[in-house]
């Protein structure tokens, strides 16, 4: 799921030149594709009303988000990467952005009858992130 290319986005970008630089990176797989993009709208919402969540970031890497987000499912499905990948194209917009919350914050989180749920366990999130 993370993309053949890794761009790096260091200041505001035209709607059209983000969608384009997307596109580039993940070559065919659209779908994959428009989950970064939706990501980078809950990254950007949660950027500027937590920005705590932020703290010490200096680099998001929005392939490894998806990778640990489709990892988190797996492991609380207790399925296979290829049906956890499956699944996290598939959660409601709402699931989505509370699946992204917890890794960001750092709280485990698990799937109960197709539903997210919050512990108060701490979320191991290496390689996510990197100052």
């Amino acid at each position: 799921m993370p993309p053949n290319n890794e761009y790096t986005i260091t200041a505001p970008l035209p709607e059209a030149d983000l969608r384009q630089l997307i596109h580039d990176a993940y070559g065919d797989d659209e779908s994959t594709a428009m989950l970064t993009q939706e990501l980078m709208v809950y990254l950007a919402m949660f950027i500027r009303t937590e920005p705590q969540l932020f703290h010490e970031m200096l680099r998001l890497r929005v392939g490894l988000i998806i990778q640990v987000m489709a990892k988190e499912l797996s492991r609380t499905l207790n399925c296979d990467g290829e049906a956890a990948s499956e699944h996290l194209l598939n959660l409601s917009p709402f699931e989505m952005k509370n699946l992204l919350y917890h890794i960001l914050s750092g709280k485990e989180f698990a799937v109960s009858s197709g539903k997210l749920k919050l512990y108060t366990n701490i979320f191991y999130k290496e390689g996510l992130f990197t100052s």
